[in-house]
């Protein structure tokens, strides 16, 4: 009797490197189903961009963009009565 297909969280821990010992079977499978295979190899370069996404230098005046929006935003936000702060 073969085993049933790991779960995703099975399977995205075989592309990062982080099964544990007994879920070695994992593996197996994995080499044995197309479906699984695809699924391990589809993570396995969701992982690689990450990755890379997060090495990757952010254009310049990003941050201060970002930071200007938020700014922007929290004045655009009701401020509580000064009454309702005092009560607190």
């Amino acid at each position: 009797m073969t085993q049933p297909c790991p779960d995703a969280l099975l399977l995205r821990a075989l592309a990062e490197g982080s099964l544990e010992p007994q879920e070695a079977w994992v593996q197996a499978h994995a080499q044995s189903c197309a479906r699984c295979a695809r699924q391990t190899e589809l993570a396995r370069r969701e992982e690689a961009a990450l990755r890379e996404a997060l090495l990757a230098t952010p254009p310049a005046g990003a941050l201060e963009a970002a930071l200007e929006a938020v700014a922007a935003a929290a004045a655009e936000r009701p401020q509580p009565a000064a009454s309702a702060v005092a009560k607190e």
